[in-house]
């Protein structure tokens, strides 16, 4: 059993409320939870369990994030199964909390607020109030609680590469976020697809070309399903990707670097906007195989 960990740090620059919003991180309420949104977007449907091989989605809230809407601090993610990838780390989410005061005239949000935000007082009132970054400060010190909704941030996790091996049906597979002392779980089950007994197998010959001049691209670096492959691309920017599953959903990661040395390196292929972020093998072996970005 194969666990992928990575941790990410993310750090704001010259930002005078960095250490203030990291000394409050241990405040936030992590959260795991399938991405009901991603979900219906790549199936067309809800689903709570996925057939081997199919990715699965992911929403993670709670993590501290500064006034820009930048997560920072660190945190760390891992699956007992399969390989974990940062979809989105800044997805529009709806937050909805309750402030309580007690003769108090400042209480602070979960999460900065990136706009759409409306308050309304639950029972008693405490009056007006002014929201400045995550502080709700009255106008006097009021008594109440104050239900608060508002636009914020959340991290969308992609879990790829998950199959089972024949003769297992079905099998739980545990996803978890570290953020500082704090950690959230979601499990997740997947079982055999109804096509298992297919073993077909075939080579996949991969062209990596420059957009603008539409010339080959040698030394590629190209990630399959989150994993490294051995080789790059060769002289003609081609690849050949071994073994693959007929009618199995692989995510491609490629990155490469500029050989003049002065124009940088190239945008890594899962951050630009083509649609070349997956693909599913196909039995023809004179068919190109289809991909798409999610």
């Amino acid at each position: 059993m194969k666990t992928a960990t990575l941790q990410i740090t993310f750090r704001s620059e010259d930002d005078p409320e960095q250490e203030n919003e990291q000394d409050s991180e241990n405040r936030l309420a992590l959260s795991l939870s399938l991405a009901t949104d991603q979900i219906v977007a790549y199936y067309g449907e809800e689903k709570s369990v996925f057939e081997s091989g199919k990715p699965c989605f992911f929403k993670l809230s709670g993590l501290a994030r500064n006034v820009s809407g930048d997560t920072i601090g660190t945190y760390q993610y891992q699956s007992t199964l399969g390989a974990l990838s940062v979809l989105s780390d800044k997805m529009p989410d709806t937050v909805t909390e309750d402030l309580t005061f007690a003769y108090e005239r400042e209480a602070s949000l979960s999460q900065t607020p990136i706009g759409g935000f409306t308050g309304e007082w639950i029972g008693n009132s405490g009056g007006s109030f002014v929201v400045q970054g995550k502080t709700v400060r009255l106008a006097q010190p009021g008594v109440g609680i104050l239900r608060c909704t508002y636009a914020s941030y959340a991290t969308i996790l992609r879990l790829a590469g998950v199959t089972l091996p024949q003769g297992v049906e079905e099998i739980p597979v545990l996803v978890a976020a570290i953020a500082g002392e704090r950690t959230a779980e979601q499990e997740v089950t997947y079982e055999q697809s109804a096509d298992a007994e297919s073993s077909e197998t075939r080579d996949v010959e991969l062209e990596v070309l420059d957009i603008c001049t539409d010339d080959p691209v040698t030394g590629a670096k190209v990630y399959l399903d989150g994993e490294l492959q051995d080789q790059t691309t060769d002289a003609n920017g081609k690849i050949t990707l071994s073994d693959l599953t007929v009618g199995q959903q692989y995510q491609l990661k490629v990155t490469a670097t500029v050989d003049d040395g002065a124009s940088g390196d190239y945008v890594s292929s899962d951050t630009d906007t083509l649609t070349n972020d997956w693909f599913i093998v196909e039995a023809q072996d004179d068919g190109e195989d289809d991909g798409g970005d999610e």
